[in-house]
């Protein structure tokens, strides 16, 4: 699979050319555009509680969209406001998003809402943020830019 972002920092974009049977996880919601024959499933993500509590607690929606493609094709998606989108490859560690920010990953990444604790509520986001860890590629947008 390959990767490209277009629009940063203001409207930024992900445009993904997907092989045969290579998939996306996204954002319910976050598909702008795609090949005609991609295949399309919704789920909870973690089950039912997870679900809620990302929904609930981590500003995220209830529903992930898994996008497959069975032959080559490609995907667009789009974060509902403005900003920028940035890509990170995860290789087995951890990166914290604020609540919100998740726009999509591959198959490999697991997201976990956790509380941050009494810190968390000096931040300005709220007192849970989203845990992504695993082997993949993450995508997350941010209000604005975004320096590394």
């Amino acid at each position: 699979m390959e990767f490209r972002i277009e629009g940063n920092p203001d409207f930024g974009e992900v445009i993904a050319a997907m092989g045969p049977g290579e998939s996306l996880v996204c954002e319910a919601g976050a598909m702008s555009r795609m090949s005609p024959d991609m295949e399309v499933r919704g789920r909870l993500g973690g089950g039912f509680l997870r679900a809620l509590a990302r929904k609930i607690l981590g500003g995220e929606t209830f529903f992930l969209g898994t996008f497959t493609s069975p032959g080559v094709g490609f995907l667009a998606l789009a974060p509902d406001r403005p900003g920028t989108i940035h890509h990170r490859r995860l290789q087995g560690e951890t990166l914290i998003v604020s609540a919100g920010s998740f726009l999509a990953c591959t198959p490999g990444i697991r997201i976990r809402t956790r509380f941050l604790g009494l810190k968390g509520l000096f931040t300005g986001k709220g007192a849970f943020a989203l845990h992504c860890s695993g082997e993949g590629d993450l995508f997350f947008h941010a209000f604005g830019d975004l320096l590394e």
